[in-house]
């Protein structure tokens, strides 16, 4: 959950788009984001705090995906 809610804070992205987040998008230094609304390829700098944490992460064999739940993506669900 912590890596959720730092991306969420550190990346002002959507939940949606922070649960599909992949490690190909992480360089080490920027987190590199398609704007939903104009389609803009964006560079988001990595604040210390999380790129400090995504360093720390192992990564998931069986996920490219950022957040997973044992070893696996999450799924988005919808609320009604």
């Amino acid at each position: 959950m912590a890596t959720a809610f730092l991306l969420l804070q550190y990346s002002a992205q959507r939940p949606g788009d922070v649960l599909k987040m992949t490690w190909p998008q992480y360089s080490g230094s920027a987190i590199v984001l398609r704007q939903e609304k104009t389609g803009a390829l964006l560079d988001v700098p990595a604040n210390p705090v999380l790129r400090t944490h995504l360093d720390g992460l192992a990564r998931s064999p069986t996920s490219l995906t950022i957040i997973t739940y044992c070893g696996r993506p999450v799924k988005i669900f919808a609320v009604q």
